[in-house]
């Protein structure tokens, strides 16, 4: 089935809090990288807001409020959006040289950058900050998000913030081969350690 690209913030978020409310019935995390990470931030505020705040939230990527002032691609002829794909050196270059398939994929690529240019980091600066602890991670040669930016996820949330730096550019968490296990130790830890008092609970 075919779904029309989402480029309005609301519609989104309800959408990906429909799929996972069910699911928040038990200790959970959330992760996001790049925009993944302002879309598991505004997650969590939604959820919080229904009262099913994550118990942990980790997020690779510029803190919200911190305004980033690369140019809009989003609105750029096809050949043109293509070379920035290309220079931002998170697509293979196969994938990019294979016609029909950037036809199926470029209006979702093209919606989420819509929505990063049409995120609002002056609002955010005045989010209050989330019940719920976060891990920010970074990495030691990222061009396109500096260290002080991942450093500003402290101010979002009122618990536990802890910041980690791995070895990489911006697409560490791909091509770090450490990433992923340190990841998943981290989150088993912390989810276990609720896990605990949700039993107890229960």
């Amino acid at each position: 089935m075919n779904h029309n690209p989402v480029e309005s913030w609301p519609s989104l978020l309800a959408a990906v809090v429909t799929k996972i409310l069910p699911l928040t019935d038990r200790p959970y995390a959330l992760f996001g990288h790049s925009f993944g990470a302002l879309l598991a931030y505004e997650t969590a505020r939604a959820l919080g807001a229904k009262g099913r705040v994550p118990n942990l939230l980790v997020v690779a990527g510029r803190a919200p409020q911190m305004a980033t002032h690369e140019v809009a691609i989003s609105g750029l002829p096809r050949i043109a959006f293509l070379k920035e794909l290309e220079a931002i050196d998170g697509t293979p270059a196969d994938v990019l040289a294979n016609a029909n398939l950037m036809d199926r994929v470029l209006p979702a690529v093209r919606a989420d950058f819509t929505l990063l240019e049409r995120y609002d980091a002056d609002d955010a600066e005045n989010h209050p900050p989330l019940d719920c602890p976060i891990l920010a991670v970074g990495s030691d040669n990222d061009p396109r998000v500096p260290f002080d930016a991942v450093l500003g996820w402290r101010h979002r949330t009122r618990l536990r913030f802890e910041c980690r730096l791995f070895a990489g550019d911006h697409f560490f968490p791909f091509s770090n081969p450490d990433f992923a296990d340190s990841l998943f130790d981290y989150v088993d830890g912390s989810l276990n350690e609720h896990s605990k008092d949700f039993h107890r609970a229960g």
